[in-house]
């Protein structure tokens, strides 16, 4: 709803900025429409996100960014072991899980 609010509001703002000035009506209308057109993107990726939380099983988990990181390598060390998966589970900004 936030999202498309703002469209609104970027297109009340592009009427506006067009009437009140007399340059490059074009140019405003191609910047207002680049906003629109992101703000219209991140909808989309929302409403995707939001039917894949639909369709998610109880207790299941999903990816939603992975991050590379350093790893301390030492002689003798296991190679499976560090390379195992590790993972940091973030729920509302706030770290929750640190598997190892």
């Amino acid at each position: 709803m936030q999202l498309e609010q703002e469209c609104q509001q970027l297109l009340f703002e592009q009427r506006k900025l067009q009437h009140k000035q007399s340059g490059s009506k074009h140019e405003i209308a191609r910047r207002f429409q680049l906003e629109i057109k992101k703000r219209k993107e991140e909808q989309e990726l929302l409403d995707f996100k939001i039917e894949q939380l639909d369709i998610l099983e109880i207790g299941h988990e999903i990816v939603e960014q992975e991050v590379e990181a350093l790893v301390e390598v030492q002689e003798g060390a296991h190679w499976n072991k560090i390379m195992g998966e590790k993972a940091i589970i973030i729920k509302d900004d706030i770290v929750i899980r640190i598997d190892r």
